[in-house]
């Protein structure tokens, strides 16, 4: 009988020890599949926050969220043609203004400015005295100042805000540190820094323009990769023409007079 129990000790002594392992390698497998998580890369996980509905992160949810989504928009391009002058053609002898008979036109450039006019809740700008950057699967704030140059001001964290980390006397010298922390955000689909404030109703405006070589489209929307462009003087008729050039053939796009 003492045999027996003996066994029955043993065997449930066994069991008992089989069992902790067991307990043990499932902790540590939890444990590395934490590690893993905290190791992923930051702006994948600000992007999941902004998933469509097939699952799929995107900059339009991320606006909407924000109140960013523009909405009655309104564009107006204009094309513009530049153009330098000696200084001998355009100045008379007084100094006045006088375009000469045989000025020569130099350095012809063109672009387009597009206006842009639309509603949101949210109005958000560029924050220009700050950057973000990545360090060890970290966003790093970086602010600039005239008397420090450029240094790590704070982190953007897994929501994609900003957190300071430098306080003190020294923050005065930094410009981005005299925005309120929670009119920060990151926008991690175009990597951009921004403060954010609300609209209050107005009319949102922004203007961009657009060089040599623009973005020519066909009436399907199709874009026409093969144009090259070419800027032309006609003295004879006082004119700038911009041709584009396709499959060989000049294509006259405008005439300035």
């Amino acid at each position: 009988m003492s045999t027996i129990g003996n066994k029955i000790h043993s065997i449930m002594l066994t069991i008992f020890i089989i069992s902790n392992s067991i307990a043990q390698i499932n902790l540590n497998n939890t444990e590395l599949h934490e590690a893993k998580v905290f190791t992923k890369n930051p702006i994948n996980v600000i992007q999941s926050l902004y998933l469509d509905a097939e699952g799929m992160p995107s900059h339009d949810i991320f606006l909407r969220t924000n109140g960013l989504y523009p909405l009655n928009i309104n564009t107006q391009s204009t094309p513009y043609f530049m153009v330098s002058f000696l200084k001998d053609d355009v100045l008379g002898t007084k100094g006045e203004f006088k375009l000469s008979e045989s000025v020569e036109l130099l350095n012809l450039d063109f672009y387009v400015e597009t206006i842009t006019k639309y509603n949101a809740a949210n109005i958000a700008v560029p924050i220009w005295d700050g950057r973000v950057y990545e360090d060890k699967n970290n966003l790093i704030v970086g602010g600039y100042s005239s008397k420090f140059n450029e240094r790590p001001v704070g982190i953007i964290n897994s929501k994609g805000l900003f957190v300071t980390q430098l306080d003190g006397v020294y923050s005065k010298e930094f410009p981005i540190l005299q925005i309120p922390a929670e009119q920060i955000i990151f926008d991690p689909f175009q990597w951009k820094l921004l403060k954010m404030e609300p609209s209050k109703g107005e009319i949102i405006q922004k203007s961009t323009s657009s060089f040599l070589p623009i973005k020519i489209y066909k009436q399907n929307g199709e874009l026409l990769n093969t144009t090259r462009f070419e800027l032309e003087n006609h003295p004879t008729t006082s004119s700038l023409v911009l041709y584009g050039i396709i499959d060989g053939k000049n294509l006259k796009w405008l005439v300035v007079v």
